[in-house]
């Protein structure tokens, strides 16, 4: 009877402990996303998807509206080329997939 008692505290306590890691966050299914706020010029917004060499780098420029995708932000050279752009239009509407602008070193 007693073993079965500890056994059950025991169950209750590895239950508990599961909830509440769930509760807090552990239930993540493993895809990261970093979120920042404006920068300092505040036409811009960044988003980091995924971590390594599978890294993608979202940025949505204010001024005209669109979207620059960097694909594998994460390996590679330092220096990175946009992969692709996505211009948007009033909300609802479609959005259409162009190649980047030709963009200059700095």
């Amino acid at each position: 009877m007693v073993k079965t008692a500890i056994w059950k505290a025991n169950a209750c306590v590895a239950i508990a402990c599961f909830a509440g890691g769930w509760l807090v966050g552990g239930n993540s299914t493993g895809n990261h996303t970093v979120h920042a706020a404006e920068s300092s010029t505040g036409n811009a917004t960044y988003e980091l998807q995924g971590t390594g060499p599978d890294a993608q780098l979202s940025v949505y420029d204010s001024s005209n509206r669109t979207i620059s995708v960097y694909q594998g932000a994460g390996s590679g050279s330092d220096l990175k080329p946009c992969s692709y752009q996505f211009q948007l239009g009033r909300p609802g509407a479609p959005i259409r997939r162009v190649p980047c602008a030709i963009g200059t070193l700095q």
